[in-house]
């Protein structure tokens, strides 16, 4: 039979023990909690794929965190000035549909503004969850945009009222970006007027090339064939000035 010191003595192991794992865990734990509430990784974006058809766009990017932090069950979504808008899951990235006026409130902030919860692994085997409120910075969009070239520009008939108008673009890009435009709607001005136009297509790629083609009365075109200076085409909040062909 076991004596009572040898009793006493195995008892006191076993508190020790469990204190010890007990004493562990709360550092694991208090550890977690201090990693988490530090953390404040920088999100950048890598690459950006916008598609645009009719009166929606359809926008997908892909980040890098700094430091790299594992993060899942997402509940994220894009705050705008009237509604959230769901940001979705998609591999190494995210993609949200947009109507117009969501979009174009992106490209004029030149951020957005990501809101909801993640879980996140600051150590192995170890989640917590974590309010997001943060603003992805895409002022490259426009630094792109500002280095647009439009030039071999074709105009032709189609019928005796509709004019279409074929161009070539080069850009300097910074980043993967690909910008696709179906179908929907631009504007152009020129001077203090502006004209509503037809954007049929629209292709612009990561590699710096891309074309596009508008569709506007013969009218439109006879009025800015009057003017003489730099018209601004403007799809979607995306910018830039070119010399139309006809003017001057």
């Amino acid at each position: 039979m076991e004596s009572g010191d040898k009793r006493s003595d195995r008892i006191r192991w076993f508190i020790a023990c469990g204190a010890c794992i007990i004493l562990f865990i709360l550092l694991i734990s208090t550890c977690a909690v201090l990693i988490l509430r530090t953390l404040e990784p920088t999100v950048e974006v890598m690459s950006v794929m916008v598609n645009i058809e009719g009166g929606e766009a359809n926008v997908s990017a892909r980040f890098r965190y700094s430091p790299d932090v594992d993060t899942k069950n997402e509940e994220l979504f894009i705050r705008f000035e009237d509604e959230d808008v769901d940001l979705n899951r998609e591999g190494s990235g995210f993609w949200a549909v947009l109507d117009k006026a969501q979009f174009r409130e992106i490209i004029e902030n030149e951020t957005v503004r990501v809101i909801g919860k993640v879980e996140v692994e600051p150590i192995p085997s170890f989640d917590l969850e974590r309010d997001v409120d943060s603003r992805v910075d895409l002022s490259f969009l426009g630094d792109i945009l500002d280095s647009v070239e439009i030039g071999d520009v074709d105009i032709s008939i189609r019928v005796p009222s509709t004019t279409v108008v074929d161009f070539d673009l080069t850009v300097t890009m910074s980043r993967d970006v690909n910008i696709f435009a179906r179908n929907t709607t631009a504007e152009i001005t020129a001077g203090d007027r502006s004209f509503e136009v037809d954007l049929t297509d629209l292709e612009l790629l990561s590699d710096g090339t891309g074309h596009g083609r508008v569709e506007m009365p013969t009218g439109t075109l006879f009025q800015l064939a009057l003017w003489g200076d730099e018209v601004m085409i403007d799809a979607w909040g995306l910018q830039t000035g070119f010399e139309f062909p006809v003017t001057g």
